[in-house]
């Protein structure tokens, strides 16, 4: 049986997410963390509920340099300094842009040169959707919620308002 790949992410915003939502449960994949400076990022908060580490300082490095692929948006200036430290050590860096036909093929090229199609694209801008619409993202964090802490969808209250920490949840007796 071959080890799964190591996974990490750099971005905590709605593409980062993406990436997550699609990699967590994926056969032969593990994710070691997401990085973002802003420790209130979307993929930050969601990565948290799923067990995945979530780091906002400089100790990404270290972690991140045991990963078989990070993906990162090459376009996000934010992070451009923590990319260029990252691709000076020769590690696979993917950009996002070419996520969607690695997760296509449900594995990942050896070269990240990658050709879009408009099958791909389309499959794209579906997932986006998925993601992108309020409401199914937050269709999406509550099923995630359920399926972690083991309840059932109408016993678990999120409220903006409430703390994380005072989030209740009234599990079956």
């Amino acid at each position: 049986m071959s080890r799964k790949k190591r996974i990490a992410i750099i971005g905590g915003g709605e593409k980062e997410l993406s990436i997550l939502s699609q990699f967590h449960n994926l056969p032969g994949y593990s994710i070691l963390g997401i990085y973002d400076w802003n420790k209130k990022a979307l993929a930050l908060g969601i990565a948290e509920i799923l067990g995945i580490d979530t780091i906002s300082d400089n100790s990404f490095l270290n972690i991140f340099r045991t990963a078989d692929y990070i993906f990162a948006d090459r376009s996000d200036v934010k992070f451009k300094d923590e990319i260029d430290i990252l691709s000076s050590e020769n590690l696979n860096i993917i950009d996002l842009s070419e996520t969607y036909m690695i997760l296509n093929n449900k594995e990942i090229p050896e070269s990240s040169n990658v050709i879009s199609s408009i099958d791909k694209f389309e499959e794209a801008l579906r997932y986006l959707d998925r993601i992108s619409n309020r409401k199914n993202l937050l269709e999406w964090v509550l099923e995630i919620a359920v399926e972690q802490l083991g309840a059932s969808s109408g016993s678990i209250m999120l409220s903006p308002r409430v703390r994380r920490s005072s989030i209740l949840v009234m599990l079956p007796v």
